[in-house]
Formats: structure tokens, C-alpha cells, sequence
């Protein structure tokens, strides 16, 4: 009958990718391997430009994937499997994610600019407070409420203290790319910019604490590692990262990356 065929029809959904023969967990068949298949991504019309802009690359990029030079692309039920896919990489996933998460995340052509203490003053301080997004998932990490499974060392003095978590590109696995963060326990302390030698302690202690811990879990001594402070960071919680030499971590460029060594002497 017409509904057991389309019942079929349904069962032997293929992977678009060429030349596999995987086939949707619905088939009744097992002369191939049985496995998820992923809906290749739609472009976005119904938001702003760049939003759309960010569905069609992401549809480009899983059309490269598949690599079929009979593949109609304006097809909507195109499915690929998770075969495909690079084994080992993460992702972040933001829900729900604002305008400004999505700007975060597309390319942008970028500016040098000098600031002086009174362009900090005048134009950076003041976007700074009107920008500033919650810092609570800041607080519930320092509080034990969230991520305290991830946490790799903590130091819980108040003044000087830090908790030590594995930055969420590094899967803990891989020493060759190490990549930490050390939140201070501290509240009030925006950036770099904020620092002064009152807080040469909670620098000392980080720098001091970090580099030991490090050593003693995952075997990297300090001569292996790089601590810096970003400006402008991502969030205006002061927080320190590490990083191992020869592992290229995002945001080592030195015009956004300050060595902790660099910092702690000027502050000297």
C-alpha cells in the first residue's frame, strides 16, 4: 500500500555525505552501520543582517563538508551523520544568546587605539558601566553554587584568594593545551585598569599558586607557562589566564594580552 511504502521511504534515510551509506536510527535495515542524522543548518531570514549573514556561513561550511556535486543545497530535509563530524572538538552554547553574544562572534575589523587615563575616563569608564552585563554566573562559581566539579584549586582567602577552573576550550585531557583561569575572590576589581599596589599581594599569590598547581596535576613547570591579563576582557570580574607555551590560545596577541610578570612590575 501507499503508507507502507512511505513507511519505508522514511526508514532509509541516508547520509547526504558522499559515498557513506549510513542510514537513520528509524531503519529497519542492517546492511549498514545505524546512527543519528543531523538536519543541515537553515539560513536565518526573520532576524537582522548579521544574524543571517552567521546562518549562512554556518550553512556554507556544512555544504563544504559534505563535499556532493549533485547535491541540491536548497533542499530542506538534507541530514548528515555524526561520522562527519571532527571527533574531540567542543562548543559553546549560548541559550539564550542577546545581540551582543552574537557580535562577539563575528568578524569585525579591528582598531588600534592609545588610551590615556583621561580617555579611560571620559569614554571607556563610562561604556564600561553602561555595558556591564550580570556578573551572578561570576558569583555562583566563586560561591560553590555553580561548576564547583571543575574547580582545579582554590585558594578562599578573601582578599587574595582565587578559585583555579579549566577555561571552557581545554578539556583537561590535553597538557600540549593547557588553558586555566583564575577568578580572584575579590569583588570590585573590573580590569587591569582598576589595579593598583594594594592588590601586588593577590597578584603575587595567583602567579605563586597557579604556577605550583599546575606542576603538581598536570606536570607543566612555570617556565612552561604564559599568565596574562586581558584588556578589554570579556567580563569585568578581574581574572588571570594561563596558557602553555606553544599552544596558540586565543587572545595572546600583545595588543590585547598583558603578561601577569609585566603587570606585577609596573605596579612594583
Amino acid at each position: 500500500t501507499n503508507g507502507s511504502v512511505s513507511a519505508i521511504a522514511l526508514a532509509m534515510v541516508l547520509c547526504a555525505v558522499y559515498g557513506c551509506s549510513n542510514r537513520s536510527k528509524t531503519s529497519k535495515r542492517r546492511e549498514s552501520a545505524v546512527t543519528n542524522l543531523y538536519r543541515l543548518p537553515s539560513v536565518v531570514h526573520n532576524q537582522c543582517d548579521r544574524t543571517k549573514a552567521l546562518s549562512v556561513k554556518r550553512r556554507r561550511l556544512w555544504l563544504t563538508r559534505i563535499r556532493r556535486a549533485d547535491l541540491n543545497p536548497d533542499r530542506g530535509d538534507v541530514r548528515v551523520c555524526g561520522a562527519h563530524f571532527v571527533s574531540g572538538l567542543t562548543a559553546t552554547v549560548i541559550c539564550p544568546a542577546t545581540q551582543k553574544h552574537v557580535d562577539k562572534y563575528l568578524f569585525k575589523p579591528q582598531h588600534m587605539i592609545t588610551e590615556t587615563p583621561k580617555l579611560y575616563k571620559e569614554v571607556t569608564e563610562p561604556y564600561i558601566t553602561s555595558q556591564q552585563l550580570s556578573l551572578q554566573w561570576v558569583y555562583n562559581i566563586l560561591e560553590h553554587k555553580k561548576e564547583s566539579e571543575r574547580i582545579l584549586f582554590e585558594d578562599p582567602d578573601p582578599e587574595k584568594g582565587f578559585i583555579l577552573l579549566p577555561d571552557m576550550k581545554w578539556d583537561t585531557k590535553q597538557p600540549e593545551n593547557l588553558y586555566v583561569l583564575a577568578i580572584c575572590h575579590k569583588h570590585g576589581i573590573r580590569s587591569l585598569r582598576d589595579l593598583t599596589a594594594d592588590h601586588l599581594s593577590l597578584l603575587r599569590n595567583i602567579n605563586e599558586k597557579v604556577n605550583a598547581a599546575l606542576l603538581l596535576q598536570f606536570g607543566v613547570p612555570s617556565h612552561r607557562l604564559r599568565g596574562y591579563l586581558h584588556y578589554q576582557p570579556s567580563y569585568y570580574h578581574l581574572h588571570v589566564h594561563f596558557s602553555v607555551l606553544g599552544f596558540d590560545a586565543p587572545g595572546t596577541q600583545v595588543e590585547r594580552a598583558h603578561l601577569l610578570s609585566t603587570v606585577i612590575s609596573n605596579l612594583e
